[in-house]
């Protein structure tokens, strides 16, 4: 079954805490991405949108820095290229939880030579990022 849209926050959990079985079980059907569960979320994501779809996800950053990584950010660039991408850093999920995450979308079998729109926001303090009137100025500077 494929999808036109997929919009998700995967979970976050890096394979050093999965079961005997989940470890087994990854390694066996994500080797590329059987680091950590949402890395396994990008790559299900890309296989079960529809050619031409979309997939928006909330995930850390790491997939982007990561040596870990690079055969996933080769199967994006190569398979589903990224739209757009909002680098957002820590202080999105308020509450005092410290994760730096991006927001992004991909589009499977899309224009690989199409040039994605980004957005570093990893220096703009926390309130901020919460604060509407900031969004319209951003917006509106576009």
């Amino acid at each position: 079954m494929q999808f036109a849209v997929i919009i998700s926050n995967p979970p976050y959990m890096g394979s050093k805490h999965f079961s005997k079985e989940l470890r087994e079980w990854s390694a066996k059907n994500y080797p590329m991405t059987k680091g950590d569960l949402y890395t396994m979320f990008i790559e299900r994501c890309i296989e079960i949108t529809k050619p031409l779809g979309v997939c928006s996800m909330l995930t850390p950053q790491n997939w982007m820095f990561l040596s870990s990584s690079e055969k996933l950010r080769l199967h994006i660039l190569a398979n589903a290229p990224i739209i757009n991408m909002l680098h957002l850093g820590d202080g999105v999920f308020g509450g005092g939880a410290v994760v730096n995450v991006t927001a992004f979308t991909l589009t499977p079998g899309g224009n690989k030579e199409r040039v994605g729109k980004f957005l570093r926001l990893v220096d703009v303090p926390p309130k901020d990022k919460e604060s509407t009137a900031y969004w319209n100025i951003r917006c509106q500077a576009r």
